[in-house]
Order: C-alpha cells, then sequence, then structure tokens
C-alpha cells in the first residue's frame, strides 16, 4: 500500500479509531527500541539495585554501630610502633600531665622532644589544671626551649594542624566528659582525641570502674587512640631508643635541634595592632595600686583582650608609671620588704601611658574611671576613693538602688579582699548597694575555670622566696668536691606542703641542695617527692598545725631539724590554701625565740605569714622575732618595736614578694580579671550577671551582691599587708582598731544619706 493510500485511509476513518491507531503505532516503536537497548538497561538497573543495596548495607552498620556497647579494652601498643607513628608525622602534639611528674622523666622527655624535633615541628600542651598544683608540671619544662611550649587554649585552637600527639602520664586534662558543663575554662581541657593519630603513655594495664571516671577515660577506648602500658621513664626511654634505631638523631649533638616552624602559624596575633574594636557595651575601670611595686590589676594584654569582648577600658592616668614609684614615709610607715627594711621596693615602671593607648584603653583621670560599671584594683582599693564629695558615690548609689529593684546595671569591684576577714571596706560598699568578687580565693574548681590569681600568686611568692633566701645565705648551696676536700651541699627544710612551699623546694632542689618536707597530711607525699624532695614524717602524728604544740616528742624532733637546718621555709599552708580564715587563732607557733639560738651560724628563715593581723602576741607570724626589729603592728595603737634574731641568724618576710614581681604579678591578675568578665559577661542583656547558687564556683568569689553579705564559701589567703590601706588602718584588718570603726561608720552613714 502506498503511503499516499496509508493516509487516505487514515484520513477516512472517524478520530478515535484513527488516536487509537497512532498510540499502538509509538508502543510498538518504543518496544523495538527497549528490545534493541535491553542490555545497557539491564546494566543500569542492577547498578542502581546494587548502590540501594549498599547504602542499606551502610545504614544498617551504622546503627549497629550506634546500637552496640562502648569499647571495653585499649588499643595496646609497642614502643617501636609508637615510634613509627611519631616519626611519620609532619606536626607533633606533646601534652603532659601528673604521671610525667610522678616518674619524674623530665630527661628522658627532653630526650624524646629533642628526637621528634630533627624531622618535625613539635609543640608541648600544658593545661592549666595539669599536676597536683598550680605550675608543677613547668617544672619539668624548664629545660625545655619556651618557643615550643604552648598553653591549653592554644593548643585547642590550632588542633587541625597537629598529625600525631603524645600522651605522657595526662588523664583528667583529656577527659572529654569534663567538657559537657561548657563552664571549664578554654584550654584546660585539650581535646587530643581529635587528632588523628595519638599514642598515650599510662601507667596501668587497662580501663577500671565506670567510663567517664578516674580510670576509665573515653579518650583511650577511642580507635585512633593506641595506648603503651607502663612507666612512663621506661616507656619514654623504649621509644628513644626505638627513635634512634629507626635513624633520627643518628649522629647529632646533645644540644637541641633548631626548632622547626609550621608555617606562619606560630605567629601570635595579639601582638598585630587592632585597628577595629566592637562597640562596648560596658566600661572597666583599672585603679593603680598606691603603695608601690608597680603591680596593675590590668596589663596591655588584657587591655586588648577586654576590648575584643566588647569592653570600654578606663586606664588611670599614670597607671604604670606612678605605681613603680617609691611611696612616702607618711604612707609607708611600717611597710615590710622582703629583705627586712621600711619602704617599698619601687622599681622601673611596669607600663606607660603610651602602651596602654596603643591597645585600645583610655588614659583618663581617677573621678572619670570611679564612674566605671565594673571598677578592678590590684589589692584593696582605699576607702577615700569612695567618699570624695562630689565623685561619683551619689550617681553610684542611684544605679544600686535601681539594681536591687531589678531595673539598672548596678556597681561591681572586683579586687582582693580576704574573705572571712574584717575589712573596713565591706560595710561602706554593703551601704551603697555594691557587688564586690575577691580574687584572694583559691580552690581547684576555680583553677579550671580560669581565675587562679590566688594559686598562682602563691607560685611566684614560693620560687621568689627560695631566690631571696639564698641570696642571704652566706654559704655555697650545692655540694662540691675539690683537691682541698669536699664541701656538703645546704639543708632546706619547709614546713609546710602547700603551693608556696612546694614551689620553694623544687627550686632549691635545682640549686643542689637537701631539700626536706614536713607535712602532717600524708596526701603531700606524693607532690613531695615528685619534685625531688624528701618528705619527713614526723608531724603524720599531729592531727594540724595547730594541735603541734600537744605532741611534745614531735616538738622535740622538729627542733633539732630547724637548727641542723641552714634555709627554713614556714610555709605552713594546704594545696588548697586552708579554710576561711586559714588558721583558728593566728598562724602556728613554728619557730619560737629559743630554737633560733641554737641555730647555726648564718642560717636563713623566711616567713611567709609574716605579719599576720591574727599572729599571736609577740609574734610576727610563724616566727617569734621579726625581721631585724620589725615592728610587730602599723598604726596609732602599735605596741613598739620587737626585738631582732639573735647574732648571725637572718629572718625574712615572705608575706609580699609578689611586689619585687610586678610584670608577672600583673600578668597572672589580668589574665585571672579577664577570664572572669568572660565568664560573667552577658551576651543578652549590657550588664554583668552575678553568678548565683547555680554556678557554685564563681559563687564563691562574691563578698557582696548588691549590698547583701554572704558568708565565705571557699578558702582566702593571706597575701600580705602592702596595701594602702591596710597600711593606713594598721590593725584594723584584725578589727581591733578603734580609727578603723569610726571610718567605717563614717563611710556608711555617708552612702546611707546619698
Amino acid at each position: 500500500m502506498s503511503v499516499s493510500s496509508a493516509s487516505s485511509s487514515l484520513s477516512n476513518r472517524p478520530p478515535s479509531r484513527r488516536l487509537s491507531l497512532h498510540v499502538q503505532e509509538l508502543k510498538q516503536q518504543k518496544q523495538q527500541q527497549q528490545g534493541r537497548n535491553a542490555p545497557e538497561l539491564q546494566q543500569q538497573h542492577k547498578k542502581q539495585q546494587g548502590e540501594q543495596q549498599q547504602q542499606r548495607e551502610q545504614q544498617q552498620e551504622q546503627q549497629e554501630q550506634e546500637n552496640a556497647a562502648p569499647a571495653t579494652s585499649w588499643n595496646l601498643t609497642d614502643a617501636s610502633a609508637a615510634a613509627a607513628t611519631l616519626l611519620n608525622a609532619r606536626c607533633v602534639l606533646v601534652v603532659p600531665g601528673w604521671g610525667l611528674a610522678q616518674s619524674r622523666c623530665g630527661a628522658e622527655f627532653a630526650e624524646t622532644v629533642k628526637l621528634l624535633l630533627l624531622g618535625s615541628c613539635v609543640e608541648i600542651g600544658v593545661s592549666p589544671i595539669a599536676g597536683l598544683f598550680p605550675g608543677h608540671i613547668s617544672l619539668f619544662l624548664q629545660g625545655v626551649p619556651e618557643r615550643l611550649i604552648k598553653t591549653g587554649g592554644e593548643v585547642v585552637e590550632m588542633l587541625f594542624k597537629y598529625d600525631a600527639c603524645l600522651i605522657v602520664g595526662a588523664n583528667d586534662v583529656v577527659n572529654p566528659t569534663l567538657t559537657q558543663d561548657g563552664k571549664s575554662l578554654k584550654g584546660a581541657i585539650i581535646e587530643a582525641w581529635r587528632v588523628p593519630r595519638v599514642v598515650a603513655l599510662r601507667r596501668s594495664q587497662g580501663p577500671r570502674g565506670p567510663l567517664g571516671g578516674k580510670n576509665n577515660n573515653p579518650t583511650f577506648l577511642r580507635p585512633n587512640v593506641c595506648v603503651l602500658p607502663g612507666d612512663a621513664k621506661k616507656s619514654l626511654a623504649a621509644i628513644n631508643e626505638a627513635l634512634r634505631h629507626l635513624g633520627r638523631g643518628v649522629g647529632e649533638g646533645r644540644g637541641w635541634p633548631p626548632i622547626r616552624v609550621y608555617g606562619d602559624l606560630d605567629e601570635d596575633p595579639t601582638a598585630q595592632p587592632v585597628s577595629h574594636w566592637p562597640p562596648p557595651v560596658l566600661t572597666v575601670g583599672a585603679l593603680r595600686d598606691q603603695v608601690g611595686g608597680g603591680i596593675v590589676p590590668l596589663d596591655p594584654r588584657g587591655v586588648q583582650r577586654l576590648r575584643a569582648m566588647g569592653f570600654r577600658v578606663l586606664v588611670e592616668r599614670d597607671l604604670g608609671e606612678e605605681a613603680a614609684t617609691v611611696p612616702t614615709a607618711e604612707a609607708t610607715s611600717g611597710a615590710l620588704t622582703a629583705s627586712g627594711g621600711p619602704g617599698g621596693p619601687g622599681g622601673p615602671c611596669t607600663y606607660s601611658s603610651l602602651e596602654y593607648t596603643m591597645a585600645g584603653a583610655d588614659v583618663c583621670d581617677l573621678e572619670e574611671v570611679l564612674r566605671a560599671e565594673v571598677l578592678v584594683h590590684p589589692t584593696i582599693p582605699p576607702l577615700d576613693y569612695f567618699m570624695k564629695a562630689g565623685g561619683p558615690a551619689n550617681g553610684r548609689a542611684a544605679n544600686a538602688a535601681a539594681a536591687a529593684a531589678g531595673g539598672g546595671k548596678g556597681s561591681v569591684l572586683i579586687c582582693s579582699i580576704p574573705p572571712g576577714r574584717p575589712c573596713p571596706l565591706l560595710p561602706a560598699l554593703s551601704a551603697a548597694r555594691w557587688s564586690v568578687l575577691s580574687l584572694s580565693v583559691s580552690s581547684p574548681s576555680l583553677q579550671a575555670r580560669g581565675v587562679a590569681a590566688a594559686a598562682s600568686l602563691e607560685a611566684l611568692r614560693g620560687s621568689k622566696a627560695l631566690l631571696q633566701c639564698l641570696y642571704a645565705l652566706p654559704r655555697l648551696v650545692k655540694g662540691l668536691t675539690t683537691a682541698a676536700g669536699r664541701i656538703d651541699p645546704a639543708m632546706v627544710l619547709v614546713l609546710g606542703a602547700g603551693v608556696e612551699g612546694l614551689h620553694a623546694a623544687a627550686a632549691a632542689y635545682k640549686s643542689g641542695a637537701k631539700v626536706y618536707v614536713a607535712d602532717p597530711r600524708i596526701s603531700a607525699k606524693a607532690a613531695v617527692e615528685s619534685i625531688g624532695a624528701v618528705f619527713l614524717s614526723v608531724l603524720l602524728r599531729v592531727s594540724s598545725w595547730e594541735a603541734l604544740s600537744r605532741f611534745p616528742q614531735v616538738v622535740g624532733t622538729l627542733r633539732a631539724l630547724v637548727q641542723k637546718s641552714d634555709i627554713v621555709v614556714c610555709a605552713p599552708r594546704g594545696l588548697d590554701g586552708g579554710p576561711p580564715g586559714e588558721f583558728e587563732g593566728g598562724p602556728p607557733q613554728l619557730v619560737p625565740e629559743e630554737w633560733m639560738e641554737g641555730m647555726k651560724a648564718g642560717a636563713v628563715v623566711i616567713d611567709m605569714l609574716g605579719g599576720h593581723p591574727d599572729a599571736a602576741p609577740g609574734w610576727f607570724g610563724c616566727v617569734q622575732r621579726s625581721p631585724q626589729g620589725e615592728p610587730l603592728e602599723t598604726g596609732p595603737l602599735s605596741p613598739g618595736i620587737m626585738q631582732g634574731p639573735p647574732v648571725g641568724v637572718t629572718v625574712l618576710d615572705g608575706s609580699s614578694l609578689q611586689q619585687l614581681m610586678p610584670k608577672e604579678t600583673s600578668r597572672i591578675l589580668s589574665e585571672s580579671v579577664c577570664n572572669l568578665l568572660q565568664q560573667l559577661k552577658s551576651p543578652e542583656a549590657l550588664s554583668l550577671s552575678l553568678p548565683d547558687e547555680t554556678d557554685p564556683v564563681l559563687h564563691s568569689l562574691l563578698l557582696l551582691d548588691r549590698g547583701d553579705p554572704l558568708p565565705p564559701k571557699a578558702h582566702s589567703i593571706f597575701r600580705g599587708r602592702r596595701t594602702l590601706s591596710q597600711l593606713k588602718l594598721g590593725s584594723s584588718i584584725s578589727g581591733h582598731s578603734r580609727q578603723s570603726s569610726v571610718s567605717s561608720d563614717a563611710a556608711s552613714a555617708f552612702f546611707q544619706k546619698s
């Protein structure tokens, strides 16, 4: 049939019939096309089925992994495999912990870092809460170049650059369960489990107890973590031998190799000037200490950090310059120095006004600084600041009243008022409805939150105390053997295994002396032995320092030890600082007058509680005689001059040694203030959210809550009496001065009128 005839036949049919025939033709064409492409369609269909089956299997496997029980054993490894893992890494993170100090493997640790530096970039991340006391791990890193040591906060920001991690005896600082509350300081917990390959040195042989506990850290159960069990000293020695066997360090010297830097990530971002700051919502005023020494509450680095957080910073004019000047004789009558002489230490300027301006602070007069919503002072601000006529007191009283009603900002003071001890400034601020937070508080929880000014200053004072003793000691400290004979090392006795005592003992051990530490707590033995000192068990029969006088035999043994020693450090405090008020009835009487009569010629005694306001009559603190005739108390009710030590014995005052280290002290105070304000700053409201009972750690810092006094709930530490308020008011700190009570009543009446 021709095309014309077919078309004519279709055209002659009805429309419905023509449509059905056209559909049939399309179906036939589609079937013919499918027949020709059948192999390809079957292959695509099989491929789709395979992909769907693979997805179902992956989902089922993932669900089984989620429903499966967590791992209950470690992935164990040996020294050769651990060395190979570290050898193939481009950048290695090393996290030391308590196990490093417990095994005393400082030499092996330094050797491991040296070998890794020959082919890799190595950085040591130190958590602020590592060890048994502040600065514990730093005692074993004194020979390591400072450029290799990073803080926990710096490590957390750069975790992406590390290929491998070596954990040396660290447990709590790498525990992920401690980060669930979200309140720990950034860097206190180092997230080492996020590094691709991790080698952990653990003393125990496997996990024990519930998951997340002290002996069952989830970090060591992860698939990317391999554990090398055993003592850290032996494990590091085996790793060093394996590294040399693999060719690392062959033919190299014993010194430190060149330090490799991972690109430009080693630069400090805070060192670069910032031209733009976020708009400020709160104002912080930094007040200077008028006594001297150059200590300031905020350094330029702290100012930059507060500006980045949205604070406007007002700095008192010449904050660092005038703070370092020597005070007048009227203001410093009876002030005590570390060498026992009157007057302030003076010293060079800490920071100039230009440095504060470059950091982003506004340098202004005192009256303008006092109008800030938050005031910061390094010690205790003078009462005169808050009683000036026409000053900020009237406006502050209105703000405080509005804050009490819930509609204002209120006023906050951050200083170092000791909790649990009378202070004439507190009643005045309470009448004005102020809120006061104290930095003179010490607890492990506060250290984890970054507010560790009290404990960190104790570490500084302990190290400086031993240096002052060595300077005053008229003999060689370490032992020496020559052709003319042998010289025995000096004997150092430390009474008290607190933060001060342990750092003093560590410094003495590094100097080559024979160090002995006595403390009534057996729990301090591990910390004492970790720094190389000998723990004396003579005081274990005594329940506390105050009960020492009830044990005559123990007193006799202690007297013999004191008289044999060349240096005696009196620091009777625990690792937590002691209870509120530290001691019931004043500091313990450790070195009486008759003991010093039989001491060696040239012996040195340093009293870390010298000038304590609660000291017994006739006692300087823990020592009965003061440094070369210093006055017992200052102020109008001073009883006179105490008798100095016997001829040949030197007594030093160690209560104010932080004044001799102004920059280090200012750095510690500034970092603590910044950490505290960062946690108190509310992102929703334009004010500070004062801590309440839901946050008991920071709530322990609160002395006044909008004027309402709170009982001390944490441990306070005596800071010495080198503050202007203590010098002017004299014995008012102990509550026995008539002048202080009159000033306090006058201040309360003044604020009530305003």
